[in-house]
């Protein structure tokens, strides 16, 4: 029974990677790669040992033995040929998985859920929110048996094990709405036991996830709370640029987790502003600033050259903000202004060619929100 589980599990991160590698554009025709999918559809069905370890080997569990694993699979129809399939070969696989192959992973998601644990949970939910071939295939039953699994496997869960669910049910909304009450209090209890033990990204995928369905955040206790805003200031030193504009964001969203935030968390936070701002990609900057316009005790806190920064970094992003993200950056200077006092002219003239550019994209009220803080900004609006 193991076996099968971890199988399942294996399969969905194997699939999920394979999905996440195909950047763009169409996926070569690779025969191996497809011979080699029909024989792990083949052995997840009949639970051979071989098949489980190319599953694990290729979800990126055990990539330095990939080749030899192949081996003994592809072997079997005589190629022999494992080489290289890291660097290129993987990604036509997952054009080779085939209907029946995603039917019999949902059906299996259903089958096995009531008996899965933490782990298995965890990188199901993980897998079937990245494939969506997958999750289309999933019954009813299956996501009912799936939820039930959350809330019957969470207090084992460990720290990215939690992150990871949670995160997944945000963009389950079928799965997060099957979830009971008490499931969504076994995960909030889960998030405060392993909160002081999270890193950077457990921490923002947790909170993003938290601030998505209002039964995950009706869940969490006070003191769950305050054990995300520890974690938060206890992170933030070591926090990449997504981390940090990330949990500024969600902070700015969840009242009950700023409220917990002491003025040395938002001290550190702020720090990390003006640390990280350089790295910013024109997403970052859009979500820092928004959220630093909501959180006047954090941004209370970040000093001239971290507002510098910031503002090097809005001109050095203006030109790739979308039009959302465009509207967003204005609205958020026109209320900064220690931000806005330092943002150089040819950071203004970028923000100004940008709205000009996204303009016949934006509607009545975001237009209506450009001019107003366009004006305030002393920058020419479309």
């Amino acid at each position: 029974m193991n076996l099968r589980r971890y199988i399942l599990a294996a399969a969905l991160s194997f699939t999920a990677a394979l999905q996440n590698l195909r950047a763009g554009g169409k996926l070569p025709d690779c025969q191996d790669c497809r011979l080699v999918v029909q024989r792990l559809e083949r052995t997840f069905n009949t639970h051979h040992g071989k098949g489980y370890l190319a599953l694990v080997c290729l979800s990126g569990q055990r990539k330095h033995v990939v080749g030899d694993t192949l081996g003994a699979v592809s072997d079997q129809n005589g190629s022999g040929r494992t080489e290289n399939w890291m660097s290129g070969k993987l990604e036509a696989a997952a054009a080779a998985v085939s209907p029946s192959g995603w039917a019999a992973l949902a059906e299996a998601v259903a089958r096995t859920a009531r008996e899965m644990d933490p782990q298995n949970v965890a990188n199901t939910a993980n897998a079937l929110c990245k494939l969506e071939a997958a999750a289309a295939e999933v019954s009813p039953s299956g996501w009912a048996a799936l939820a039930g699994a959350v809330g019957r496997t969470a207090s084992g869960m460990k720290p990215q094990e939690v992150s990871n669910t949670a995160n997944a049910l945000v963009k389950l909304e079928v799965a997060a709405t099957a979830v009971s009450p008490s499931g969504w209090t076994a995960l909030a209890e889960a998030v405060w036991r392993t909160a002081h033990e999270m890193n950077p990204q457990n921490l923002s995928n947790t909170l993003n996830a938290l601030g998505k369905p209002e039964a995950a955040a009706a869940a969490v206790t006070p003191l769950g709370w305050v054990a995300l805003a520890e974690a938060a200031e206890r992170m933030a030193p070591t926090m990449d640029e997504h981390n940090v504009a990330n949990t500024l964001d969600v902070l700015g969203t969840l009242a009950a987790a700023c409220a917990e935030v002491s003025p040395c968390g938002w001290g550190v936070l702020a720090k990390a502003v003006g640390r990280t701002a350089p790295d910013m990609n024109e997403q970052g900057v859009v979500n820092t600033l928004s959220a630093l316009a909501k959180l006047a005790a954090a941004a209370v806190e970040v000093s001239p050259s971290a507002w510098a920064a910031l503002a090097k970094a809005v001109e050095r992003t203006a030109p790739a903000m979308t039009e959302q993200g465009v509207v967003q950056a204005l609205i958020a200077l026109s209320k900064l202004d220690a931000a806005s006092a330092v943002l150089s002219q040819t950071a203004r003239e970028r923000l100004e060619a940008t709205a000009e550019r996204e303009a016949p994209e934006m509607n009545s009220v975001s237009r209506r929100s450009t001019m107003r803080a366009c004006e305030k900004l002393k920058v020419m609006h479309p």
